[in-house]
């Protein structure tokens, strides 16, 4: 295929940069920025996906505003809004579309592509949103304002490269699932990207794996890399992104072919998960099930690269965001492999996973579950009061009162702000009132948690959790 002109400007000024890291004949290593999938994430931007509401480069925001100033009614920009509403075309599903396209020139589909494009995409309307976004595409001259991006994909491209080839999550994934066909894992930094998505596409019987990542700006590089012990940390989580993403043409196939066996346990769990599904866009019954065995599988990698006691700690986390039987996936992914020898391969498993999650320990699981959301304890009171502004920095003592007796207690960093300083803390002998005594500082904001995401001790004594709570304060100056 012929290079793209941002991809004849990157590899012109950097030749490692777009080109093949790793020159294995099976698999092929690539960081490349394509000019297909931003395309179509920028009419999905406009369109009001909120998977793209954040741009966290402002040099291509700015930019994006001047160029498409004059487009953003186009009858593209409604196709597409209505796509989303009415077919649900969100996510993996556009960038699986992007990927399929010759070129942003043609805009036609590959066609041996056409029968593996994502079942949201509605066919018989095809046709005519690829020839409004032909006309998007010249009308705001797309390809020069690509074409001007290359510094900042540059970049992206040297970070995302040592990453790949730290994490060896390519040459893990084609041991872990037995791929026998060509293989080429490619990540395409996408400045339009929330976070990230794995598509992926046979062509003439080679394999092609996707992530279509986010990008790091420099403001966010430099924050991770001043917190202590941030870069081990960082690279793993890092890592375990890649594994995830580039795991999913392997885990939904089995998970979708397992579904019609697990549905009924799949319905039974759901509409206890459904909130914390929803906030991170897994709305039906079925792909919180994908995503738990995609993240099973995620665990595996952890624990095969980082050792167990990693692979426990990002457990924790999981379990916190509502994936109820990714450990017992997990586990169960394990002891399969452990049987099944050198010869096994993830998919030998689907009798297994359907065993485990069919389960009487699923449904017990469930039930601790509900007990801990019908048993959680609340505040009653929080000294200074949640958002108080100009407390007094001689302030010495945070009072937290809870509904009922507690058996522990979690209080967590936030993402900003500053916590106190802790000097003790201990309940009262009704074990409802904590006391947490504290040296302040004038003119600061400070933020904490009590409980959030996998540390969850602030626990009544009757198996209730108290829900993630944000606790925030300002102090005044000095008096």
């Amino acid at each position: 295929r012929s290079l793209t002109v941002l991809q004849k400007l990157l590899t012109a000024g950097l030749p490692a940069v777009g080109l093949m890291i790793a020159a294995w004949a099976n698999p092929t290593l690539n960081v490349t920025p394509d000019e297909r999938v931003d395309l179509v994430s920028i009419v999905f931007h406009y369109a009001g996906n909120r998977e793209y509401g954040k741009i966290f480069i402002p040099e291509y925001a700015r930019a994006m505003e001047i160029q498409f100033a004059d487009v953003k009614e186009h009858p593209v920009i409604g196709m597409a809004r209505e796509f989303h509403d009415r077919y649900g075309v969100s996510y993996n599903a556009i960038a699986n579309l992007a990927l399929r396209l010759a070129s942003t020139e043609s805009m036609q589909l590959k066609a041996e592509t056409l029968d593996s494009l994502d079942p949201r995409w509605p066919r018989e309307r095809l046709g005519e949103f690829l020839k409004q976004l032909r006309d998007f595409a010249r009308q705001s001259k797309f390809s020069e304002f690509y074409a001007a991006q290359a510094p900042l994909y540059r970049t992206q491209c040297e970070f995302w490269q040592n990453r790949l080839e730290q994490s060896q999550a390519a040459s893990w994934a084609k041991r872990f699932y037995g791929e026998t066909r060509p293989l080429h894992f490619t990540v395409i930094p996408s400045a339009l990207e929330n976070g990230g998505v794995g598509p992926a596409l046979e062509m003439n019987g080679e394999f092609y794996c996707y992530m279509v990542s986010m990008v790091f700006n420099s403001e966010m590089r430099r924050k991770i890399e001043a917190e202590p012990g941030a870069a081990e940390s960082f690279e793993m989580r890092i890592s375990s992104f890649l594994a995830h993403e580039f795991s999913h043409p392997w885990t939904n196939p089995v998970a979708n072919a397992i579904y019609p066996q697990i549905q009924a346990t799949a319905e039974k769990i759901f509409p206890t998960l459904q909130e914390a599904m929803k906030r991170q866009s897994y709305g039906t019954p079925r792909t919180m099930m994908i995503e738990m065995l995609n993240r099973a599988a995620e665990l595996v990698y952890l624990h095969d690269r980082y050792g167990k006691e990693k692979a426990e700690r990002h457990l924790a986390v999981q379990k916190a965001n509502g994936f109820l039987l990714t450990e017992r996936l997990f586990r169960c992914i394990l002891a399969e492999r452990e049987k099944g020898g050198a010869s096994w391969r993830f998919s030998d498993g689907a009798r297994a996973y359907i065993d485990c999650i069919n389960a009487d320990e699923s449904l017990q699981l469930l039930h601790s579950l509900e007990l801990a959301i019908k048993n959680a304890p609340s505040l009653v009171s929080i000294s200074p009061e949640n958002g108080a502004k100009n407390v007094d920095p001689a302030t010495t003592e945070l009072v937290i009162t809870f509904s009922k007796p507690m058996t522990g207690m979690a209080i967590c960093m936030a993402d900003s702000g500053i916590p106190p300083q802790f000097i003790s803390a201990a309940y009262d002998d009704s074990r409802t009132v904590l006391t947490v005594e504290v040296q302040l500082k004038p003119d600061s904001e400070y933020r904490l948690w009590l409980n959030r995401n996998a540390n969850k001790n602030f626990a009544s004594s009757d198996g209730g959790v108290l829900p993630d709570t944000e606790y925030v304060f300002y102090t005044g100056p000095a008096r």
